[in-house]
């Protein structure tokens, strides 16, 4: 027969381990803000789908960038806007399918960026990846890549190709600026075969996207 001076510490134990249990579902708030980034890109890709140019261009943020697959493909929002609005005016908009997407949160939940695979509905894959910022408004995407995978063993064939039509590079970030001296030296590291000189260069929580659909 349990007595009361053993029933207690049972009881007390049992409502210790109960809230652990239950502090351990709490999300965090890392995973608050990146449910939100998970729905603003559903909210997205949906828009796309039913040609909804309100809210698809209200994923953005005025200054944001938009870069296509296609050599040359570097957009603002007013450029995108003037070659998609003409598009979904006519009740034709795109439909995408996510089956993988990764998310990351900046430490004071201000940035996020993302990364995702997709299929179109004539089955071509391709891959996005792209930044957010979050403002008085929420989140909204400052750039967005588009590109198709490459295969690795048919990455030289095509780069070849790609080079022949490829437009003449334009300089887009300050010349002196920190981020350019930023990607100088990861680029001469790398031509240097400087390892540890190119981990410099990355945060601890980087993450590096091949050309490769498996390369994550």
């Amino acid at each position: 027969m349990l007595t009361i001076s053993r029933l207690v510490p049972r009881l007390l134990l049992g409502l210790i381990l109960l809230q652990g249990a239950v502090s351990a579902q709490e999300p965090t708030e890392a995973d608050r803000l990146r449910a939100e980034v998970e729905a603003l890109l559903t909210d997205f890709h949906a828009a796309a789908a039913e040609a909804d140019g309100d809210r698809y261009f209200g994923c953005f943020r005025e200054d944001a960038v938009i870069l296509g697959s296609a050599p040359g493909e570097r957009f603002t929002v007013e450029e995108f806007r003037a070659l998609v609005l003409p598009v979904f005016s006519g009740g034709t908009g795109w439909k995408t399918v996510p089956y993988e997407q990764n998310v990351g949160i900046s430490e004071d939940g201000t940035t996020a960026w993302f990364d995702e695979k997709l299929r179109r509905e004539n089955g071509a894959e391709f891959r996005t990846s792209g930044v957010l910022r979050r403002g008085e408004a929420g989140w909204k995407l400052v750039q967005v890549c588009a590109a198709f995978p490459v295969p690795n063993d048919r990455a030289l064939e095509l780069a070849a190709e790609i080079r022949e039509v490829l437009p003449r590079p334009r300089r887009s970030i300050p010349a002196g600026s920190e981020v350019a001296v930023a990607l100088e030296g990861l680029y001469r590291a790398g031509a240097e075969a400087d390892l540890e000189g190119y981990l410099d260069h990355l945060a601890e929580d980087a993450v590096m996207l091949g050309t490769d659909v498996h390369e994550r």
